[in-house]
């Protein structure tokens, strides 16, 4: 097997046009990544799955609604607030697109089991056309009636204090529903300590922030000095050690839940003979990729013949399920009719650790619903009221065994 690469852009600029180079090479036989949830992305899938030998593709980011092969009917999404030119609210990739992340639907799910009650209140952006907050913030909306927003403008860092301002004034246990992209997640975290140690947000007793996968930047340095400058100033603050502001979320793929998993253990041997740092990992955006690649080639072995075609590839991929389900780093890989992943998503909390050599000074564990949690009753054996298939929550082996 040989491996190219096609650089999309920083802003997926070239996205679509790489899509068509790929899909007129009769030696690619499939792609993996697809970038973000993005309408970019949803331009090269469409490409790449069109009419004349459609290439396979499995996402390893992509969380957002509609990005499947139906656009995600079985979950009643509201495209309401989206762009209107948004093509993915129908599906995308004609039946050729898959993913390995879990859809932002699922990881609400999780955290609304977690939070056992509606949130007090929902931090979203003024402008919800990105297809990650429009497609995610309606179903964040239903965890309560009538819960208060908080909004802010990305592109004016001065509306996040306002944001954190606005928290602050509560009083007793808070709890705030992160519905943004978690670029600005460290500002809004920040902004909330310097007011507590300027003396001006003592009204809470403690604040806890739950989001999506994207809050995963809070565990891996930023590449912007000031961006990077305030997730340390979070993470360093005694509001943070001592507990009064936490951040719980569902990861992409959390290293620490993973470690029983044979599969993580032999990427991660493999991360170390290559001479990469394992703390890579622990953002779980190496694990996704690596299970995108591993589900490919799977299926590519299950054929026989030196020259399988594109849709032999994209029938042995659709028949990962069941007894075919495949064993990934970040856990079982199974797809259903939608072609999304089957499993469920985790939630964990970001909490300081001593550091070690090697090792990333903060680590991740299951949130502690007892550990005075505003006004929720503990939820750490509370099962799902609406999967057929009930489980406690926090069972991080089961899951990955299952």
């Amino acid at each position: 097997m040989r491996l190219k690469v096609a650089n999309t852009g920083r802003d997926a600029q070239a996205a679509e046009a790489l899509a068509r180079r790929l899909k007129d090479d009769p030696s690619v036989l499939a792609v993996v990544g697809m970038g973000l949830s993005d309408q970019r992305s949803a331009d090269a899938a469409d490409v790449l799955g069109s009419s004349g030998l459609p290439v396979p593709m499995v996402a390893d980011l992509i969380t957002a609604s509609g990005f499947d092969a139906d656009g995600s009917k079985a979950d009643s999404p509201d495209f309401g607030t989206c762009d209107q030119g948004a093509t993915y609210r129908d599906g995308v990739g004609h039946g050729y697109f898959y993913r390995v992340a879990h859809r932002t639907t699922k990881q609400i799910s999780v955290l609304s089991n977690f939070l056992s009650g509606p949130p007090d209140l929902l931090i979203t952006p003024t402008d919800e056309r990105d297809p990650y907050t429009c497609t995610s913030l309606p179903f964040a909306r239903k965890l309560g009636n009538d819960v208060q927003e908080v909004r802010f403008d990305p592109q004016d860092s001065r509306t996040v204090a306002q944001a954190a301002e606005q928290v602050c004034r509560r009083s007793g246990g808070v709890t705030a529903f992160y519905t943004a992209r978690s670029r600005d997640l460290g500002r809004f975290l920040h902004r909330i300590v310097d007011q507590r140690h300027n003396g001006q947000c003592v009204g809470p007793s403690a604040i806890t922030v739950v989001s999506t996968s994207d809050a995963v930047r809070m565990r891996v340095p930023e590449a912007e000095k000031e961006l990077e400058a305030s997730r340390m100033a979070v993470l360093e603050s005694e509001m943070f050690r001592l507990g009064r502001l936490r951040l719980v979320y569902t990861p992409l793929a959390d290293a620490d839940s993973l470690k029983d998993n044979p599969e993580f253990g032999t990427l991660r041997r493999q991360f170390v003979d290559l001479g990469f740092e394992v703390a890579h990992l622990e953002g779980g955006w190496a694990v996704n990729a690596y299970d995108s690649l591993r589900t490919v080639t799977e299926a590519i072995q299950t054929l026989s013949g030196d020259e399988p075609s594109r849709a032999q590839i994209n029938a042995a991929i659709n028949g990962i399920k069941g007894s075919n389900r495949l064993l990934g780093a970040g856990g079982p890989i199974e797809f259903d009719n939608s072609n999304n992943r089957t499993s469920d998503p985790v939630a964990v909390e970001l909490c300081p650790a001593r550091a070690a050599a090697g090792r990333s000074a903060f680590r991740w564990r299951a949130p502690n619903p007892a550990a005075d949690l505003p006004r929720r009753s503990p939820v750490g054996t509370r099962r799902r009221q609406t999967r057929p298939r009930r489980r406690p929550l926090f069972k991080w082996r089961k899951m990955a065994e299952r």
